[in-house]
């Protein structure tokens, strides 16, 4: 199995899961990199009431003396952001943030990318509200993965 999945690649791999599944049909999903997503956060939030961001991962290295590295854990945050207020108006997708949140967790949880291990929920911080959000209602979806790395010869 080839294990160099870059972070970038993770987050578009759990971007077309998302993406592929039905529950989150009408809701746009985004990763961190993509331009201004401060922007395309407002105007997604704006239309619809609700969004999916998957933030770029962050990882440590547990045996730094190891070739490789291998990347453990690799900390990745789904964020739905809703704006109660369209989202669940005759013109939003009705789905709460929570539900959504929930959902991400069922579909991702033992969800396997080519080139990384299974991601699975980060314990008991897996399903996290975010107080103070700026007038969105916020959760984080946590997770963690490992990311074995091939040495760059």
């Amino acid at each position: 199995m080839d294990y160099d999945m870059t972070l970038t690649e993770l987050q578009d791999a759990i971007a077309a899961t998302l993406a592929a599944r039905p529950e989150f049909a009408g809701v746009q999903i985004f990763t961190e990199k993509i331009g201004d997503i401060a922007s395309e956060i407002e105007i997604a939030v704006g239309k619809i009431g609700i969004c999916i961001v998957i933030l770029t991962p962050s990882a440590g290295v547990q045996y730094p003396n190891v070739p490789g590295p291998l990347l453990d854990p690799v900390r990745i945050v789904v964020a739905i952001f809703e704006d109660v207020i369209i989202n669940r108006s005759p013109t939003g997708t009705n789905k709460p943030a929570a539900d959504v949140a929930t959902d991400v967790l069922r579909t991702l949880q033992l969800t396997t990318p080519a080139g990384a291990n299974p991601i699975v929920p980060d314990g008991a911080d897996a399903l996290k509200l975010i107080p103070d959000s700026g007038g969105l209602l916020v959760y984080h979806a946590n997770f963690t993965t490992i990311l074995p790395l091939t040495p760059l010869t």
